[in-house]
């Protein structure tokens, strides 16, 4: 048994042609060939075309091209039917676009699917473009993360009164600032240890302290200005504690009409106790006092909002 004949077959140029009818056909060596599309060519009339041809039938490859084809090129001038000017690397080129023409100044990229390229906002196809030729611009880096916010309450680890001639703890562990009568005065102050460096690395917006139900002391059926101060010890020293920042003096109700409540003091005095330890403490006049750790656990809470 013989070997099945052998059907030749060539590789060659045409030229895409309209019919009367605007149907395209391909013309080789002057005959006009109905051939196949392949690819993603997009022909054109007049487009020159690589040809395969056997046994009468013909298939085109695609558009024979002389010289470099750019990738990417920039829009320099208005559109005119249908095209626009775009600069590239080897020269100017008339290229084709869809919809609304591309500002000049645009990037683009090129599409040769055809003997006109066609351009897209190169935005678009950055990504595929440096990953096809390993030349297409660094794309932007990006955003950053959105900030993160939060609140941490801190309790104090202990809280207590200070007298010269006394020491701590005058009062128990409630908290006291001036004196009655003709007594020594005396400070309060509340300490957290090393809690509040939980929030180490991050920025506090806002501070306030827990300041809970006034004692029978002083005049404690009249609103009174309890002075708050920032002070230095994370816990409680021998002597007096260093106050560094203050009077910040608020108002608080008779002790029938205050169980306790919230004051805000200066974000820097959070942030200072979060970076380098510390606490609050009242000192000065007048007289009056309120409750410790012993009686309400949010005595002296510190409340810090943050953000980073």
């Amino acid at each position: 048994m013989g070997s099945p004949a052998q059907v030749p077959w060539d590789l060659t140029l045409g030229t895409v042609q309209a019919r009367e009818d605007s149907t395209l056909a391909v013309n080789v060596a002057g005959v006009l060939l109905d051939p196949l599309w392949l690819g993603a060519y997009i022909p054109t009339a007049g487009d020159s075309v690589v040809v395969i041809v056997r046994a009468g039938s013909a298939y085109v490859l695609g558009h024979a091209h002389v010289g470099a084809r750019p990738l990417t090129g920039t829009i320099t001038g208005a559109a005119l039917g249908g095209l626009v000017p775009v600069t590239t690397a080897t020269g100017v080129l008339r290229c084709r676009y869809v919809g609304t023409p591309p500002a000049t100044g645009s990037l683009v990229r090129l599409d040769w699917a055809g003997a006109t390229p066609w351009i897209w906002p190169l935005a678009a196809v950055a990504s595929s473009e440096s990953e096809s030729d390993g030349s297409g611009p660094t794309p932007p880096p990006p955003p950053p993360p959105p900030p993160r916010t939060g609140e941490n309450e801190f309790a104090a680890v202990e809280s207590s009164t200070y007298g010269t001639a006394s020491g701590w703890r005058r009062y128990g562990d409630s908290v006291r600032q001036w004196r009655y009568s003709s007594e020594v005065p005396s400070t309060g102050a509340w300490f957290y240890g090393s809690r509040p460096t939980a929030l180490r690395g991050k920025t506090i917006t806002q501070a306030r302290v827990y300041v809970p139900a006034r004692v029978r002391v002083g005049s404690y059926n009249t609103p009174l200005a309890i002075n708050l101060y920032r002070h230095t010890s994370s816990t409680r020293p021998s002597g007096d504690v260093t106050r560094v920042a203050g009077p910040h003096s608020v108002t608080i109700a008779p002790i029938d009409q205050w169980s306790g409540g919230w004051l805000e003091i200066p974000a820097a005095w959070g942030q200072s106790i979060v970076d380098g330890g510390g606490g609050i403490s009242i000192s000065g006049a007048p007289y009056l006092g309120v409750v410790g750790i012993t009686n309400d656990p949010r005595s002296g809470a510190l409340s810090l909002a943050w953000t980073t």
